[in-house]
């Protein structure tokens, strides 16, 4: 099970990378690999109980963060299917 302090942390360390990325390169990144390989240290993949982060860049002005089967964090703007 996820705690949610450790979701929060984890969400708050992608934030701070995506919100980076968007202001030095005008758009977010493809992929998280592509946000890893600007932003330099490596961002968490899993959390501590093995859920899968996946992250999805929709169109120039959004994304969504999603963990194990749904998505936990939505930016301003973003609406869940």
């Amino acid at each position: 099970m996820v705690t949610s302090s450790e979701r929060v942390f984890h969400q708050a360390h992608f934030v701070t990378a995506l919100e980076m990325h968007r202001k030095q390169h005008g758009d977010y990144p493809a992929t998280l690999d592509d946000l890893e390989s600007a932003s330099g240290p490596a961002l968490p993949r899993k959390s501590l109980a093995g859920d899968v982060y996946q992250y999805e860049r929709v169109g120039k002005a959004g994304y969504r963060l999603m963990m194990g089967n749904g998505p936990h964090l939505l930016p301003p703007g973003m609406a869940a299917d």
